[in-house]
């Protein structure tokens, strides 16, 4: 009983069992070994990591009060995330050509899925990895611009911490 059950599990103690071939995510994730490990900390940062590991390991509390090192940052603020929603401004202006309430709906939910690509993409694909965003400072303004299309006029974006 004790083989079968070994067998059906994948156990390494049976004559049978087979090593289950990685699925498509695990064979996604590169290999690190010893050598390479580390080498994404900046040389000037290794002890402000360090410092950081330790603090977490030993937390017993919440851990939303930890400061994290800056570079494990994003570079960019929180104050410049609504610039997404206005990557269509074309969708956000024809808001108010909407004639009922369910109209009104789907012209909302088509500008938000039209900003998602975009919030998502942008930040991956130019930093590597997803990083938390700068907390914005009091007083912090983000200007946003983007030009006249087809029959609106031009869009302007300021936002305030």
């Amino acid at each position: 009983m004790r083989r079968a059950l070994s067998a059906a599990t994948g156990s390494r103690n049976s004559s049978k069992a087979t090593t289950p071939e990685p699925d498509s995510i695990n064979s996604k994730i590169p290999d690190i070994d010893d050598e390479n490990l580390g080498k994404a900390v900046p040389k000037e940062q290794k002890a402000g990591w360090a410092a950081f590991i330790k603090s977490i390991a030993s937390c017993a509390g919440d851990l939303s009060s930890l400061t994290a090192p800056s570079f494990i940052l994003s570079p960019v603020s929180l104050t410049e995330f609504p610039a997404y929603w206005f990557e269509h401004p074309e969708l956000f202006a024809d808001l108010s050509n909407s004639k009922n309430g369910p109209e009104r709906m789907a012209s909302v939910l088509r500008g938000f899925i039209s900003s998602l690509k975009g919030s998502y993409t942008s930040r991956n694909a130019s930093m590597g990895s997803e990083k938390k965003p700068l907390n914005p400072i009091l007083g912090e303004i983000f200007l946003g611009h983007w030009p006249a299309t087809d029959s609106y006029g031009e869009t302007q974006l300021i936002a305030e911490q």
